[in-house]
């Protein structure tokens, strides 16, 4: 629970944020301003931010608050808060050169035990243990982010503290990651840099429903160290670190710096539909109309993304479609300003060819095909789990495609075992095609879709 003192619409209150994530704006006992009945009134408009000062005397500030009155006060749940490391006075988190992340997640995709020097730590005949950390310059991975204004990404590990009586368990160490930034960021940026970021790690947990232990805002000194001025706090629910299971999660050292920035290129572009991510580890193990739907709209996408198109593959489809083509441009000039209607439906006419391509039965397909080698015992753990191991590659791609129509045109069907091992099977490939597109080798797809999906 949080307490202190802000000011909304000239006016200050006292604040309460609760273990619910609620924030609550108390009036002066003196002084209520609310009319009767105003709790009925629709809500104010949202505030992007509100200031205060915490009961220690902290600067904190409340993001997207869509305040509503309730009885005397008004009530609502911001999207997040920043909090400022010391006293008010001393620290100011409303510019800031880097932003860093610090364990849950973290832990699992750049392991703290990395920084365990196996060749020195001992055991004593004495039963004592002598754990030694490697330096920083061993642990310590920078990423030069060119396509993103040249941010650095660096991925180091956190040593304990110097006193053992601090630590929760012996080795209780946490990854870090620093973004920098070339230029001083606002307040304007906080919520955009997170959603990006946690849009990244998203995938490569393939789980909304990650967290952080700690989001910081750091300061640039002019010695060129970075000074933590705020924490970031996001509301969120179910939310997980992988702190007790990070067997499955994707692991930095599986890319070089330019895969790594070609996988994040790839998940935060418009290529990329990230709907079909489960929004809880329990989402993960179910199907629904919407989840399938969000898949067969997220692979679709990415295939036309990263293959040919069906033009560039078939010469006679294209010499026909050229010769088409060519024929509506000659009937589009010949009405020019003089018969708007039918040029309107040579437009039509000509973006439906431009959309002539494969089916989505034939892209399941021909993925299935392409990507036999990395996904093939993938395949069969589907099939197997849904009884489905005599049923052909053709007909799963045929069923997946049909119970897709039939969902988005309204048709709801049951969903049957086929349709289900077709839903496990796009999920992996979805995965696949976005490795692929970053330069990964098959053996290396092959193991981490393994682990992540076993």
């Amino acid at each position: 629970m949080i307490t202190g003192y802000l000011t909304f619409n000239e006016l200050n209150y006292t604040f309460v944020y609760d273990d619910d994530e609620l924030l609550t704006l108390i009036p002066p006992p003196e002084d209520y301003y609310f009319k009767p009945f105003e709790h009925l009134l629709p809500s104010l408009p949202i505030e992007d931010y509100l200031w205060g000062i915490t009961s220690d005397n902290r600067n904190i500030c409340f993001f997207k608050c869509a305040l509503s009155a309730y009885s005397c006060n008004y009530i609502a749940r911001p999207a997040a808060y920043i909090v400022s490391k010391k006293s008010a006075a001393n620290h100011d988190f409303r510019l800031f050169h880097a932003m860093q992340f610090k364990g849950g997640v973290m832990n699992g995709f750049y392991h703290p035990q990395m920084s365990i020097n196996r060749d020195e730590t001992r055991i004593e005949e004495d039963g004592k243990s002598v754990l030694s950390f490697h330096p920083f310059t061993i642990t310590t991975r920078k990423i030069s982010m060119t396509a993103f204004d040249n941010i650095i990404a660096t991925f180091s590990v956190s040593y304990p503290g110097t006193k053992i009586s601090d630590f929760i368990e012996l080795g209780d160490v946490e990854s870090i990651m620093r973004i920098e930034f070339c230029e001083e960021k606002s307040m304007n940026n906080v919520l955009d840099i997170y959603s990006f970021w946690h849009s990244v790690f998203s995938f490569f947990c393939f789980n909304k429903g990650i967290g952080f232990n700690e989001i910081a805002l750091q300061h640039k000194g002019i010695d060129g160290l970075y000074e933590t001025r705020g924490y970031l706090h996001v509301a969120q629910k179910n939310e997980i670190t992988l702190k007790s299971d990070m067997s499955r999660a994707i692991q930095l050292k599986s890319f070089t710096d330019e895969q790594f920035t070609e996988i994040v290129k790839t998940v935060t572009s418009e290529m990329f539909y990230s709907l079909f991510i489960p929004q809880t580890e329990k989402e993960r193990r179910f199907v629904n109309p919407n989840s399938y739907l969000a898949c067969c709209a997220s692979f679709e996408n990415l295939y036309l993304s990263t293959h040919k198109s069906l033009c560039d593959v078939d010469d006679n489809l294209k010499y026909v479609s050229d010769r088409v083509l060519t024929e509506l441009t000659r009937i589009d000039d010949e009405y020019f300003k003089k018969d708007g209607e039918k040029r309107r439906y040579v437009k039509r006419l000509k973006s439906l060819i431009y959309k002539v391509n494969y089916t989505q039965a034939e892209q399941f397909k021909y993925a299935l095909n392409e990507y036999n080698e990395i996904i093939n015992s993938l395949v069969k753990n589907a099939k197997n789990s849904q009884g489905c191991e005599n049923v052909s590659d053709n007909n799963i791609a045929e069923e997946y495609a049909n119970h897709r129509n039939n969902l988005a045109h309204g048709s709801y069907q049951p969903f049957e075992n086929i349709h289900i091992s077709a839903y496990l099977i796009a999920r992996v490939i979805i995965y696949v095609m976005v490795f692929k597109e970053a330069g990964l080798e098959d053996d290396a797809i092959k193991e981490i879709v393994e682990n992540l999906f076993v």
